[in-house]
């Protein structure tokens, strides 16, 4: 053993018993505590509501497949997608994820298949429309 591996080991052992010293002074709390769990009934939804939620589960979206590819430049945050004229047709919003983008002042998000290819799909309430694109990005 050299001269330098004892004073590591001799350093080591002080800064263990410092911090058991620090944790003797300022027990940890908690940060949620144990809690009683208390059952609750949850409201009923109204009869009318409930048909309504129903209906709309049940609509099956819109589906349409687009031949026209889209171009998509990158700009900060996201990109800036443009029809073959060059005409900017919307504006991809980044997420945490990279195969999903907002759509910018749409209630609509595109996102990557598990087969590759992409869609948009837009959503606002009432009405429910997915469809295919093309997109190249740049």
């Amino acid at each position: 053993m050299e001269v330098g591996d004892s004073n590591v080991e001799y350093a080591l052992e002080m800064a263990k018993e410092s911090q058991q010293k620090e944790e003797k002074a300022n027990p940890k709390q908690e940060i949620f505590p144990e809690q009683e769990i208390v059952e609750s009934e949850h409201p009923e939804i109204p009869e009318e509501v409930e048909e309504i939620r129903k209906g709309f589960m049940s609509q099956k979206p819109l589906v349409h497949i687009t031949d026209q590819e889209f171009l998509a430049k990158p700009i900060d945050f996201g990109y800036r997608v443009m029809d073959s004229n060059k005409n900017e047709v919307m504006i991809f919003l980044m997420t945490g994820s990279s195969d999903v983008f907002m759509v910018k002042d749409k209630n609509a998000v595109v996102f990557k298949n598990k087969n590759g290819s992409w869609s948009y799909s837009e959503n606002d309430g009432s009405n429910f429309f997915v469809s295919g694109i093309t997109i190249k990005f740049q």
